[in-house]
């Protein structure tokens, strides 16, 4: 298959770099703001694709798929446009920012079975996620946890989109999302939300304290960009703990039984390009029209969009486009 990239950003180099390892599709184009980044891009990629600058010249192009690393706020409009000219679309997390654009996109897949479009959610696709998501019935009934993402940031608040509400951004969308999506993963829906967040003065957060409460527990969240930290993720359960160093990267992984008889350690191996489990999955996906996966792939994602929306609403936290 062919494909199309928008945005020339880290997380793109990685997504060309997996499509390259999968060795079954080419990326054809991209979509950057200027020339000059789109051919970097290209060059550093060893890609020998085309650079455009427009976004309906870049969709009328023989691309099958597009994958979407723009800012935030952005992934709707461009989803949109791609999939009215029948191409399917990987969109990076979050997909979208609000319960309403989530709507749109599911009413125009329900009447448009000939494309899909997939949440680009990596970590859900590694090898240690779905371990611990098959051993956890072993920690009995389960009491609470906390999730913890906290990396210090280096960007400068002034020009960097990562705290702008014009974008779509702030730490609840850039880190909380991993916790959302663990959790929810794991747990399903949380019954409530509750969400208190230090924002800067244009209304973005960078460090916030959440819950998502469940029938019988609560997992509680903590997340920051403008602090590091060496604390772990724990979730405990009548019959153990899981101990997590690292929410998405799941390097050191340990389930610990009460008893004490014995520490199963549930990480994997892995690919050096961590994106290829998911880039190889979403790709044979859509080549084998698995639109059994993609429903439930977009029905998790919908969820994990409609609790990153409560939980910011929770703050008094909007965003632009809202």
């Amino acid at each position: 298959m062919n494909i199309g990239i928008i945005g020339t950003n880290w997380i793109s180099k990685k997504f060309a770099q997996a499509i390259q390892l999968t060795k079954s599709s080419t990326i054809t184009a991209v979509l950057s703001r200027t020339e000059k980044a789109g051919n970097e891009f290209l060059a550093a990629t060893k890609t020998p694709g085309k650079t455009y600058a427009d976004l309906a010249e870049f969709l009328h192009t023989d691309i099958e798929v597009v994958y979407i690393a723009s800012p935030n706020s952005l992934h709707f409009e461009q989803t949109m446009a791609a999939l009215r000219q029948g191409k399917h679309v990987i969109v990076e997390k979050p997909a979208f920012i609000n319960p309403k654009q989530y709507a749109i996109v599911a009413e125009f897949l329900e009447t448009h079975p000939d494309v899909m479009v997939f949440e680009a959610a990596k970590h859900t696709y590694l090898n240690t996620f779905k371990n611990i998501e098959n051993n956890l019935g072993l920690l009995g009934d389960i009491y609470g946890g906390t999730l913890t993402y906290m990396e210090y940031a280096t960007d400068d608040p002034a020009t960097s989109t990562l705290w702008s509400t014009k974008y779509g951004r702030g730490v609840l969308y850039d880190l909380g999302v991993y916790a959302v999506y663990d959790a929810i993963s794991w747990f399903g829906a949380p019954t409530s939300v509750d969400y208190r967040a230090h924002c800067l003065s244009g209304g973005a957060d960078y460090f916030g304290l959440g819950t998502l409460h469940f029938a019988d527990f609560d997992l509680h969240i903590q997340i920051g960009n403008q602090n590091g930290s060496d604390v772990g993720s724990e979730i405990y359960g009548s019959k153990g703990t899981l101990c997590m160093n690292h929410i998405t990267h799941f390097d050191q992984v340990e389930l610990m039984l009460n008893d004490g008889a014995w520490a199963q350690h549930l990480n994997l191996p892995e690919a050096e390009n961590t994106m290829l489990n998911e880039v190889t999955a979403i790709l044979q996906a859509i080549q084998h029209k698995d639109t059994a996966l993609m429903q439930a792939k977009f029905a998790l994602s919908r969820l994990v969009g409609e609790t990153l929306f409560a939980m910011r609403q929770a703050a008094g936290i909007e965003f632009v486009d809202d």
